[in-house]
């Protein structure tokens, strides 16, 4: 019978996962305000925004 090792470091190895989800979501939140897709006013100084609207023919 074949045995799958799913756990190859070992616990005392990995890092618990909820103190590191908390810490990405708060570098995330931490972050909003520089982020130009998030933020629409850091939008307006990009010069490779495109300013129109697309229109139909």
């Amino acid at each position: 019978m074949l045995r799958c090792d799913a756990n190859p470091l070992g616990w005392g190895l990995r890092s618990p996962l909820r103190p590191l989800l908390r810490r990405f979501v708060k570098w995330i939140e931490d972050g909003i305000s520089e982020d130009p897709f998030l933020n629409p006013e850091l939008m307006k100084n990009n010069p490779w925004v495109e300013k129109g609207k697309c229109t139909i023919l």
